[in-house]
């Protein structure tokens, strides 16, 4: 009898990459669910549904144009790695600026908004 050193199951033949797609899937998948829920809580309440949607729309603006990685990656194969990198800097940095919301009560207006944003005491907390 023969003795196959080969892997016949599904994880078997996954390499390394594929791991790093599916998790890369997945994450992309739970930060987009967690969209709705962050930015309805910093939003205005007079503008709420207006900002989910700006956000909402270009999040799958950028879902749409993300196949045309292919082509990036026939300038650069390095070149795609560049851009994530710089979007994921870009939304570490840019998160730090957002408030945190807890125990507070949600902006209905813009003023409270801003009073949000700019650590100041007009939203009192819950």
């Amino acid at each position: 009898a023969v003795v196959s050193t080969q892997s016949t199951g599904y994880l078997g033949s996954m390499n390394l990459k594929s791991v790093f797609v599916l998790i890369g899937h997945g994450a992309g998948g739970a930060i987009f669910s967690l969209l709705y829920t962050y930015t309805s809580e910093v939003m205005p309440t007079l503008a709420r549904s207006t900002g989910v949607s700006l956000c909402s729309t270009a999040a799958r603006v950028a879902s749409i144009l993300s196949p045309f990685v292919i082509i990036l990656n026939q300038i650069s194969g390095s070149l795609i790695y560049f851009i994530a990198m710089a979007c994921i800097a870009t939304s570490m940095s840019l998160m730090k600026k957002i408030p945190e919301t807890l125990n507070k009560q949600l902006p209905s207006n813009v003023a409270d908004c801003e009073a949000l944003f700019h650590g100041k005491s007009k939203v009192e907390s819950v």
